[in-house]
């Protein structure tokens, strides 16, 4: 079994999250505190945040939230 820490993986600011690499992988939106908000998968990474359906709901939630990802095949996302 593969142990993902996501306090341990690349990540990016919210305001930066133009600059995300255009690549597959899952995506954690991380708290000030560490507390992981949401979990998500895209093919895209750039292209998901630019208009994300949770981003209103995740910044009434902190104020600073970090995007952390992990990438992946584009068939690891398929899953059923």
């Amino acid at each position: 079994m593969l142990k993902i820490n996501p306090l341990e993986l690349p990540f990016v600011s919210f305001q930066e999250r133009k600059i995300l690499p255009a690549s597959p992988g899952i995506y954690f939106a991380i708290s000030s505190n560490d507390k992981i908000l949401y979990i998500g998968r895209s093919t895209n990474l750039r292209n998901r945040w630019k208009s994300h359906h949770r981003e209103v709901q995740l910044k009434s939630q902190s104020e600073d939230i970090r995007l952390a990802w992990l990438q992946v095949g584009v068939n690891i996302l398929i899953f059923r």
